[in-house]
C-alpha cells in the first residue's frame, strides 16, 4: 500500500512536539530507495526501508510529491529560525 497523502505538522520547539511513550516503538530507518516510474502515471516513489531492534522489517512506500511538501515545510521552518534570529 502506498502513502498518498499524511499529516504534516511543524512545532516551534521541542517542548511542543508530541512525548511518545513506552507503548510506542522505536524503529531504525536502513533505506531510502528513490523507484524511477514506480507510480501508474510514472511519476517517481520512494520506498524507506526500517527494521525494530529484534530484526523485524518495515517498508513505508511514498510519492515524490509527499517527500517534496515534507522537503519544503522543513525549508520553510529553517527559514523562519533564521528570520527569528536576525531579529534578535
Amino acid at each position: 500500500m502506498i502513502t498518498n497523502s499524511i499529516t504534516l505538522q511543524v512545532f516551534g520547539k521541542p517542548s511542543e512536539a508530541p512525548n511518545y511513550g513506552k507503548d510506542t516503538k522505536i524503529i531504525q530507518g536502513k533505506a531510502c530507495l528513490i523507484v524511477q516510474g514506480g507510480t501508474e502515471t510514472g511519476k517517481p516513489t520512494i520506498d524507506f526501508q526500517f527494521e525494530d531492534q529484534d530484526g523485524n522489517k518495515y517498508l513505508m512506500m511514498t510519492t515524490a510529491a509527499i517527500m517534496q511538501m515534507i522537503a519544503g515545510a522543513v525549508t520553510g521552518a529553517e527559514l523562519r529560525e533564521k528570520d527569528k534570529k536576525k531579529q534578535h
